[in-house]
């Protein structure tokens, strides 16, 4: 909100209870006063910019763990020599994403492959990927 003819904006937050007009334009012109040490009450004010923030009791999702019973040289798709830039070459495994199995810590430098993209873990860098199916680099 502003008054009629400036170009600075104050944002104000309005809980349900208080969507009234009289409420709103009295805390208007406080945080005006707040914000820029006067109030012109009894000037016309402009809605600027009108925002909506909702929120709703709702279960919460149950979330599934993953589980395959794949180790990790099922996942093992390769093993060749790729250049890392200033960390050097290394001789690096490939894997298959969907054939990572859960819980298990693995030492880069290493190559994840899946159908959109490729996840690289540098030297000295470890792979785990959690119960969830995360990919989580340390």
């Amino acid at each position: 909100m502003r008054y009629l003819g400036q170009e600075h904006t104050v944002t104000i937050s309005i809980k349900k209870e208080d969507f009234d007009k009289d409420k709103i334009f009295k805390k208007f012109h406080s945080e005006h006063k707040k914000a820029y040490t006067f109030s012109l009450e009894g000037t016309s004010i402009e809605l600027v910019t009108f925002r909506l923030s909702a929120s709703s009791d709702a279960p919460k999702p149950e979330i599934k763990k993953v589980y395959n019973n794949h180790t990790i040289e099922k996942a093992l798709i390769d093993e060749r020599t790729v250049s890392f830039g200033e960390h050097g070459e290394h001789k690096t495994k490939v894997y298959n994403r969907y054939k990572m199995p859960q819980n298990i810590e693995v030492k880069g430098p290493l190559i994840v492959e899946e159908d959109s993209t490729v996840t690289l873990v540098l030297p000295k860098q470890k792979l785990i990927v959690d119960n969830l199916g995360f990919i989580r680099i340390n």
